[in-house]
């Protein structure tokens, strides 16, 4: 997106940021991370160029990182609501990505979960493009679902 509004120049037609766009994944190398991204998970919903521009061309969006996410919810600490977890919390486990190395989970283990999330978002980019997330007002009670199962 931002790559896009460079070329833009700040412009912000429609139908130039699309025909922009598209020009751009056609000329990227094709081991470009970019590229690559875009054909193993968004091509075939980017046929439609508003499908297109929603994904690379809207102004508003935000890239964020987990530093800068939770960051924001902070920023609305006041307001009583609380990150509440992520929607995906095995992507988060960072036994999918270290979990081989004893050593190395029991350094990553002394981090606060907020360092955790930011290492397992550093050691595999690719995973974490978008974020979902839950927010609650006020703290959430965790339960153990397995017990009602019994």
């Amino acid at each position: 997106q931002e790559a896009l509004a460079l070329l833009q120049e700040g412009k912000t037609d429609f139908k130039e940021g699309v025909a922009m766009g598209r020009e751009v994944f056609k000329v990227l190398p094709e081991s470009s991370r970019i590229k690559t991204r875009e054909k193993e998970r968004w091509e075939m919903e980017n046929e439609r160029d508003s499908t297109f521009a929603d994904m690379y061309l809207h102004p508003q969006e935000v890239d964020y990182t987990v530093p800068s996410l939770l960051a924001w919810v902070d920023g609305v600490k006041d307001l009583g609501i609380e990150f509440a977890g992520f929607s995906n919390p095995k992507m988060w486990d960072l036994k999918r990505l270290i979990g081989d190395s004893p050593m190395l989970m029991e350094q990553a283990m002394k981090l606060p979960l907020r360092q955790q999330y930011r290492l397992a978002e550093l050691l595999d980019p690719d995973t974490f493009t978008h974020y979902e997330f839950f927010l609650s007002k006020g703290p959430v009670k965790k339960r153990d679902w397995h017990q009602a199962s019994d």
